[in-house]
């Protein structure tokens, strides 16, 4: 297995939609994503290490925080 890296930068607004948006073609929709096992595990790989990373993911708030992270991602 590579052991290269690359790193990438997201605000947490974006990391946060980001999370949610793999969290959804991870679940009922990633049949219809057409993605190969490979693309499949990358996906869900990003999406452990996104979770990972945000505290939003433990809050009692997290819908009300991805929905304002959505806002300000909007009036970019």
């Amino acid at each position: 297995m590579p052991t290269d890296k690359i790193s990438i930068a997201f605000t947490l607004d974006e990391a946060l939609v980001l999370l949610e948006a793999a969290a959804k073609l991870n679940g009922a929709e990633l049949s219809a994503a057409n993605l190969d096992e490979c693309e499949q595990q990358s996906l869900f790989d990003l999406e452990a290490q996104l979770e990972k990373s945000l505290p939003a993911v433990l809050s009692n708030n997290y819908a009300d925080e991805l929905v304002a992270a959505k806002l300000r991602l909007g009036s970019k």
